[in-house]
């Protein structure tokens, strides 16, 4: 466990084994580094909008699957699936934290647990945060998703 401020609110991180421990966490929200509210096909906007934001850093933001592909028993099976359902193949990356993606996918439901956010610490100089209660727009495409650049300021820019 680690404590302390970003962006001046207390922060602390917690390494819990497993997704059910997450959900278990008394908090007002819980931050997760793994993709939640998968898509059915295509990509998600919030995803390629960080990696428009990031530019030649972009590759630190990785594309999760199509929910379908979540049930493939080989990567040659789930890149081929994911191919076919959007135009695109499954990154090694990917594939090999898929299970962990899938246990989330499962654990959190649709729509996700409203306390759980997607966060994004290799985003170099972009992370994800909550938006703050008095912002209304988002990311298109993801739950609670705000970019917070390096400088501080936050974009919901495409």
């Amino acid at each position: 466990m680690a404590r302390g401020r970003v962006a001046g609110v207390e922060v602390t991180w917690l390494l819990l084994a497993d997704p059910a421990a997450v959900l278990a966490v008394d908090a007002d929200v819980v931050g997760i580094d793994i993709p939640i509210g998968l898509p059915t096909s295509g990509r998600r906007d919030c995803d390629l909008a960080a990696r428009n934001l990031l530019g030649p850093a972009r590759k630190a933001v990785f594309l999760p699957p199509v929910r379908e592909v979540l049930s493939a028993a080989t990567y040659p099976d789930a890149n081929a699936l994911s191919r076919s359902l959007t135009g695109k193949g499954l990154s090694k990356q990917t594939w090999h934290i898929l299970d962990r993606i899938a246990a989330v996918d499962e654990a959190l439901g649709e729509p996700p647990d409203p306390r759980v956010i997607e966060v994004r610490p290799r985003s170099r100089s972009a992370s994800w945060i909550r938006p703050s209660p008095n912002r209304r727009s988002q990311l298109p495409g993801c739950h609670n998703g705000w970019l917070r650049h390096g400088d501080g300021s936050t974009s919901t820019k495409r």
